[in-house]
């Protein structure tokens, strides 16, 4: 371990002058937050950090999720977070990506995500780029996702927060669901007991049904 140790340390400084050096051996890093040393593990986190780039943030990103589904020491998992949201917010190499790899840090960090991150994805989806097309797609990449969501028994409340905002303002983007459905789908969703973003789900609701322009058989909220 001490030898472990010390080669992260090292890395470590070595990265702040030649942020390069250390992309060789980015797999051998990775695995070190298997150690059982606490100090090792959060040593790694900090190089893993400091080591990601555009090249290299999607299989970083994507060993960090892997990890934080079985970390289960608190401060680490909130470090883990941490890192992983502002790496993606980054070096996101497309939005799609971007979407999907925040998806997945809400659902596994639950109320360790900063609301602040949430709303960065929801200005993303609601502002877009220059590219109309492009947004268009993301848009409905982004509610056929959420959608697809809701129905699931139990969501973080970051993450249903930013699911019901993405559905109610872009439910009529949606390429695999009605309007109709969506909106059944969102009132069961606001109906659920000690529902924690309800109120985000009937703005939701609300949003929807301005957008048919009358309010079906199925909305029963």
């Amino acid at each position: 371990n001490n030898l472990r140790y010390l080669g992260i340390v090292s890395l470590t400084q070595l990265v702040q002058v030649a942020p390069r050096a250390a992309q060789p051996h980015q797999m051998v890093v990775i695995d070190c937050l298997d150690d059982a040393d606490e100090t090792i593990k959060r040593k790694t986190l900090d190089l893993l950090f400091q080591m990601t780039n555009s090249r290299n943030v999607a299989v970083i990103t994507e060993k960090l999720l892997l990890y934080l589904r079985s970390a289960v020491d608190t401060y680490l998992r909130k470090d883990l977070v941490s890192r992983l949201t502002q790496l993606a917010e980054r070096f996101a190499p497309d939005t799609v990506w971007f979407i999907r790899t925040m998806t997945t840090a809400f659902e596994l960090g639950g109320d360790l995500v900063r609301e602040e991150t949430a709303h960065n994805l929801m200005r993303l989806v609601g502002e877009g780029t220059d590219d109309e097309q492009a947004d268009a797609a993301l848009r409905t990449f982004a509610v056929d996702t959420y959608v697809a969501m809701l129905t699931r028994p139990a969501l973080p409340r970051i993450l249903a927060m930013t699911m019901c905002w993405v559905v109610g303002e872009y439910s009529y983007a949606s390429a695999q669901f009605s309007q109709v459905d969506i909106l059944d789908r969102m009132c069961d969703l606001a109906d659920r007991p000690n529902f924690a973003c309800r109120a985000w789900a009937l703005s939701a609701v609300a949003k929807i049904v301005a957008q048919l322009g009358m309010a079906p058989v199925p909305a029963h909220v």
